[in-house]
């Protein structure tokens, strides 16, 4: 929640104007970006490297939140989602592109594997990544309507969400061919944002790191998990997605569009994000990249949510609830809410 010392997921919709996909929840503090005047708003996001420490940072000027996430006064997670405008342009690079969103022409059959991607704690002692983390998911539950949430869940109890991740993307990699390039390849596609974890419990009100399985004792290592990852379903979204940032739907949802940028701004791109990381108030973020971490498959989200200064600098350590891969840490973070808050 932006406000807080919590860190959110996104996802990168086009480059100039600068719009990320995230969870309405997460954006939801007591003062709006433009309440602050142009150039004073706190909030930002930091992007272009897997790595915290180097990572650049832009901020944020204004958001929007869904109309159908609390319309009556009752919180409808199926729209948990907001979407977020960066003070300046980005522009395409091998570490930062753009991610299409899923729809029912991609495939005949509904995705089953997918993965989450960020940057949440790591352990119930408040350890937070330090380098961007991947967790593998079964897909439970897909409307290929779009009514209804996408469940998620892993392998194995040890391994589910913690605190840090709302908002960021549920990702599944597709093979898609490509006409330009007369090529089939594997394309990561959105299927929408983190908005709860179902079957988990905050192991202490006053430190909210990682959860802890509802029904503890049923859970050991090989067994079926029964915590849930709960995403809002992109193809619900696009419609509102589109009227915000004035993308046609059918561009959101292709994989080989090109969003414009403007070629001419890098210069002063560059010269405002090596100003503003030499004293950034706000550390809210992002980190992408194509090698590593991810099977080398290229993945480009965001996250988004504020981090205080000691976070940022703090060393991660052992993970209770991750496997390691590559060295690597396999978990996930949520910013807020667990079932028992609805």
């Amino acid at each position: 929640m932006i406000g807080n010392p919590h860190v959110c997921g996104g996802t990168l919709i086009s480059y100039d104007p600068a719009y990320i996909l995230t969870a309405a929840h997460c954006v939801d503090a007591p003062e709006h970006p433009k309440s602050f005047g142009q150039g004073n708003s706190p909030y930002f996001v930091l992007y272009d490297d897997i790595h915290r420490k180097e990572q650049k940072a832009i901020a944020i000027v204004d958001w929007d939140i869904h109309p159908l996430y609390n319309k009556t006064g009752e919180i409808d997670i199926r729209y948990d989602a907001a979407i977020v405008k960066l003070e300046s342009p980005l522009r395409p690079t091998q570490r930062l592109r753009r991610t299409p969103f899923w729809s029912s022409a991609v495939a005949e059959q509904p995705p089953r594997q997918a993965e989450l991607i960020g940057f949440g704690y790591t352990d119930l002692e408040g350890s937070s990544a330090q380098t961007l983390q991947m967790l593998p998911l079964d897909i439970t539950k897909f409307d290929s309507t779009g009514d209804d949430l996408v469940e998620s869940r892993s392998k194995t109890e040890p391994h589910i969400a913690c605190h840090g991740d709302s908002g960021g993307p549920l990702i599944v990699y597709y093979p898609t061919f490509n006409t330009e390039k007369n090529e089939t390849q594997e394309i990561p596609y959105v299927l929408g944002d983190l908005t709860r974890i179902f079957g988990a419990r905050d192991a202490s009100p006053e430190a909210l790191t990682c959860p802890l399985a509802v029904q503890e004792d049923v859970h050991y290592e090989n067994h079926l998990n029964t915590v849930s990852q709960v995403f809002t379903n992109a193809i619900s979204l696009v419609d509102w997605i589109a009227n915000v940032t004035s993308i046609e739907i059918q561009n959101l949802q292709d994989p080989f569009y090109k969003p414009p940028y403007n070629e001419e701004d890098e210069s002063s791109h560059d010269k405002y994000n090596e100003e503003l990381n030499l004293h950034p108030p706000w550390q809210i973020g992002v980190v992408v990249d194509n090698n590593g971490l991810l099977d080398t498959k290229e993945a480009h989200h965001f996250w988004i949510g504020p981090i205080v200064e000691n976070i940022l600098g703090s060393e991660s350590k052992s993970n209770a609830f991750g496997s390691s891969k590559s060295n690597y840490l396999l978990y996930f973070a949520i910013t807020i809410m667990y079932m028992y808050y609805l």
